[in-house]
């Protein structure tokens, strides 16, 4: 990665935060700054005070009792500038038409999570970091 980047990650599983920490430092492991929150009100409040290059976040926030991270999903896509985003699931049946819609319409990738690798996850962000430039 030839740019340091500032990503926000939503997740409330802390294996899942790990698992992708673990990816970064394989991918790169002095390009990234990664600012973990878990829940929808930390991600929001983050964005409003800090510039990020990239947000990832998980769909389902079943860990907190939070249900899906469609609120976030709405305050990226309303932005004026562009922020790249990925939303992870491993329930991409149960998101709804009008997410998905409004995901497609913004271009926000939908990954599943068992597709997850270093590999992966480098061609994913160089490809968010080539779309932003």
């Amino acid at each position: 990665m030839d740019r340091f980047l500032r990503i926000l990650y939503l997740e409330d599983d802390s294996d899942d935060v790990a698992i992708l920490r673990s990816m970064l430092q394989v991918v790169d492991p002095t390009g990234f700054n990664l600012c973990v929150v878990s829940s929808q009100a930390q991600a929001i409040h983050q964005l409003q005070h800090e510039k990020f290059d990239l947000v990832i976040t998980d769909y389902s926030l079943r860990q907190t009792g939070a249900g899906t991270s469609e609120e976030l999903i709405r305050c990226v896509t309303e932005r004026s500038d562009f922020l790249p985003m990925i939303v992870l699931t491993s329930h991409r049946p149960y998101i709804s038409k009008a997410i998905m819609d409004l995901l497609e319409q913004h271009q926000v990738q939908v990954c599943d999570k068992e597709e997850m690798s270093p590999a992966w996850l480098q061609s994913l962000l160089q490809s968010k970091v080539d779309a932003s430039c």
